[in-house]
């Protein structure tokens, strides 16, 4: 492994799944294997907790990482974490503050890689934050996260709301006689095909580990194929990481990506050289 966390103080500071082998192939496959991006780079680190993977950025080449965190205490540890580890104070920082509200701060090209591993589950202004990166213009946005699954008959029920849809803008009545159930059925016959997606709004203890920081504990909850048609929508170009093809061995304390629970995606505006 690049970087390895064993016998560091992150198994310490945090009760958020801080295993050694987790951290080392997080880093390895997300960051590691990605390091012409980091090099001499300067790096927004999302929701960036105790720093774990702000240290990371900084052993594989970035120059500087700003951290952005909604909790004070894992702030704190963030700059213990970092001077127990003895890296130098000029090439991090971190704050104290919401990270949608921080986004909206940040010049176009002030940062080269944006982090955002493990929160986008627990927002609800996840288009706010694809739109505000996609106006930032890093080389390299990595999104790290857990999905939800895609509900059952998910095709027909997207023929069958693209059918009301349609029918509603002409103003024809689902209802009428003339329409006919076989006529419905042989519309929805020939739909083509639509990509669609699901979002789950659920609620949360806002109070608990790894929790959305937002009082009303309301999180948006997206599948991957959600994701991939957000992704889409703000002309990103995407590149899903395949976890079966990392060389991963011993999937203990990584279930969640072999299952795909959670995935991890690379992605660059469209106009990005």
């Amino acid at each position: 492994m690049y970087v390895d966390f064993t016998n560091t103080p992150y198994l310490e500071s945090s009760k958020v799944l801080a295993h050694a082998k987790r951290l080392n192939w997080r880093t390895e496959v997300l960051i590691a294997r990605n390091r012409k991006f980091f090099e001499g780079k300067r790096v927004l680190d999302l929701a960036s907790h105790d720093g774990r993977f702000s240290y990371s950025a900084l052993q594989c080449g970035a120059s500087y990482v700003k951290g952005v965190e909604g909790r004070q205490e894992a702030v704190d540890e963030a700059f213990s974490n970092m001077e127990k580890m003895q890296i130098d104070r000029s090439k991090y920082d971190f704050e104290q503050c919401d990270l949608t509200a921080f986004l909206r701060t940040v010049e176009p090209g002030e940062f080269d890689v944006i982090l955002c591993f493990g929160v986008f589950s627990h927002l609800v202004s996840q288009f706010e934050v694809l739109a505000e990166v996609k106006r930032i213009q890093p080389s390299l946005f990595i999104l790290d996260t857990w999905v939800a699954r895609e509900p059952m008959f998910k095709n027909f029920r997207n023929k069958m709301v693209n059918y009301i849809v349609n029918r509603s803008i002409d103003s024809v009545q689902l209802n009428n006689r003339q329409t006919g159930k076989w006529n419905i059925f042989n519309h929805l016959r020939k739909i083509v095909k639509q990509p669609s997606g699901s979002i789950v709004l659920l609620y949360e203890d806002p109070n608990a580990p790894g929790a959305t920081i937002d009082k009303s504990g309301l999180m948006a909850w997206a599948t991957n194929d959600a994701l991939r048609m957000m992704f889409s929508h703000f002309d990103f170009n995407a590149t899903e990481v395949d976890w079966h093809q990392q060389g991963v061995d011993d999937w203990r304390q990584l279930t969640d990506y072999k299952n795909a629970k959670r995935v991890s995606w690379l992605l660059q505006p469209s106009n990005t050289k």
